[in-house]
């Protein structure tokens, strides 16, 4: 379980599948900053948040940004905030969760920008604004773990682009799901 100092100044953390993290004061952080101008030169990333986040969806439609996957592994290996030592139990998890218990809100609203959500090499979620998309404390996503068969790796992306130096938030946690469980779910 996450151990959270008493004063957070942070954005957020994955609570399900509630991970493990490192350095409890680690968090809530982002994981790395990027400068938007540097990936798209010449256009404007200091205007709001949705209107960046709405000119980064107009670039991903047009297939000139990849997944945020493969944006953030280009500037940050595995999965530095997280231990992964250790397995959660995904057998009767049907909801990832997301959440910045200082504030009480799920995404913070200001923090607005794409997620993603990846079971081992496939992606089963996205969205091209989660702050704004997902308003409640915490945050709450269905999810269909069932992809997961045995031990897997989950891995959640947000991109906020509340400026021009995007922060990559990035989560991971090692889940498992039963062979016997997955058998019983497709009898009901």
């Amino acid at each position: 379980y996450l151990t959270l100092p008493l004063a957070v100044s942070g954005h957020g953390y994955m609570s399900c599948p509630a991970t493990t993290y490192i350095d409890p004061s680690t968090a809530t952080t982002y994981i790395y900053r990027v400068d938007a101008n540097t990936i798209f030169p010449g256009l404007k990333w200091n205007d709001s948040p949705q209107k960046n986040s709405d000119q980064l969806t107009q670039k991903i439609n047009q297939g000139q940004f990849p997944d945020l996957k493969s944006c953030t592994n280009k500037y940050v290996t595995g999965c530095p905030h997280n231990d992964l030592s250790k397995s959660i139990d995904a057998n009767q998890l049907s909801t990832f969760q997301w959440q910045n218990d200082q504030e009480m809100k799920g995404f913070i609203p200001s923090h607005e920008g794409p997620c993603e959500i990846w079971i081992d090499s496939k992606r089963i979620f996205n969205n091209s604004n989660c702050a704004r998309t997902y308003t409640a404390y915490p945050a709450s996503v269905s999810i269909d773990y069932s992809i997961c068969k045995g031990t897997c790796q989950f891995e959640f992306y947000w991109l906020a682009m509340h400026e021009s130096m995007w922060q990559i938030y990035k989560a991971c946690a090692i889940i498992t799901r039963s062979s016997e469980y997955n058998k019983k779910k497709k009898l009901e």
